[in-house]
């Protein structure tokens, strides 16, 4: 008897790595060791790849299949590939997925679209309130990251609790190649803040109170970034504002230095689904400030220096006295922690998911 099939909804290989294009392709590339069944990925506009392929490396990464075109692939051309390719289940790791095909394990890694549309366009939160409810709900299970999402997708779509399963993240290479031989002197002269293009993740928070932060540490401010359509972008960043330094699409490896050198990553986003950047600063041997939002409280050290309500004041007075004493033991202990997250231990949970279900298609 063949072995089942098991299609991947491959549009995100067309896409820049974001956390959540990160997390499916650090699965894709090691779950073909773990999985019996046969793997197809289905790439944007119409190739069948292996999951061993070394196209794979070499897809295009273009805005084409960003929005709406994208979306439209999905919801007709992909369904088509999946039922021509006669696959017993499709696997859509990256929040969408076409709601036709029923026989299909969608990763949800946040509803931050239906929570908090503000921070969207109008098209992606329309997109969301349209095709994410049947989604999730034809689905044969949905899988997230994070346990805090796993509770609002029970709660929000009356989903049974036994439909919805957490497959954590991991972490890996360039953050886990960074040295930890210096990690207890490390000095971090400036802290760290990623995704200031999005108004969701409150940089303006941080521009706001930077200023006195400056004056008092003589820290700077590293602002990483990117071009992005989909989220709702803050006001023009404050380069003339003392201590700001910008980094506009940041390698990998940039961001892995980036993380290194700081003394902290400051994270007072309003809503998160797990917050990678948290567990990709982490490896590299650098605690976080941050609200409670996401996996930041059971990813925290110490979680009642780690997490503060968005307190202008109280977030000042914890930078500058983390400035002036140090974060050495937070350093060590937050390294050891997230490199015992491992990408291949997420991608072995997967593949015993997506068998279970494509044997008993």
């Amino acid at each position: 008897m063949p072995a089942p099939l098991v299609a991947v909804n491959g549009r995100f290989l067309t896409m820049t790595a974001t956390g959540v294009q990160r997390y499916a392709r650090e699965i894709l590339v090691r779950i073909g060791e773990a999985l019996e069944a046969n793997i197809r990925v289905m790439v944007p506009p119409g190739r069948v790849l292996t999951a061993d392929s070394s196209e794979l490396s070499s897809v295009e990464r273009t805005e084409r299949w960003h929005g709406v075109r994208g979306h439209a692939w999905e919801q007709v051309a992909l369904t088509r590939l999946v039922r021509r390719a006669h696959a017993d289940l499709l696997w859509s790791p990256c929040n969408w997925g076409p709601v036709a095909v029923r026989r299909q394990v969608p990763v949800i890694h946040d509803v931050a679209p239906l929570m908090y549309p503000e921070y969207f366009t109008p098209a992606y939160r329309g997109l969301a309130r349209l095709l994410t409810k049947p989604l999730v709900r034809r689905a044969a299970t949905v899988t997230t990251p994070s346990s805090r999402v796993r509770e609002e997708l029970v709660e929000r779509f009356s989903l049974p609790p036994n439909r919805v399963t957490v497959v954590p993240p991991g972490v890996g290479n360039p953050f886990t190649a960074v040295s930890l031989e210096d990690v207890g002197r490390r000095d971090g002269r400036y802290c760290v803040h990623v995704g200031a293009h999005d108004s969701r993740k409150n940089v303006a928070f941080l521009l706001e109170l930077w200023p006195d932060v400056h004056a008092r540490t003589g820290l700077e401010l590293h602002l990483a970034h990117r071009r992005v359509v989909t989220a709702s972008r803050p006001p023009a960043l404050a380069n003339e504002s003392a201590g700001i330094v910008e980094h506009l699409d940041p390698t990998d490896g940039d961001l892995a230095d980036l993380y290194a050198g700081a003394l902290c990553l400051l994270w007072p986003s309003h809503y998160e689904g797990y917050g990678f950047p948290l567990l990709e600063a982490m490896a590299a041997g650098t605690p976080f400030l941050a609200a409670d939002v996401g996996a930041a409280a059971e990813l925290a050290v110490d979680p009642e220096r780690q997490i503060l309500p968005l307190d202008r004041s109280l977030w000042v007075e914890r930078i500058e006295d983390w400035s002036r004493t140090g974060v050495a033991g937070l350093r060590e202990e937050s390294a050891r922690r997230a490199r015992a997250q491992t990408w291949e231990a997420s991608a072995a949970q997967t593949a015993r998911l997506l068998d279970e279900l494509a044997g008993g298609a």
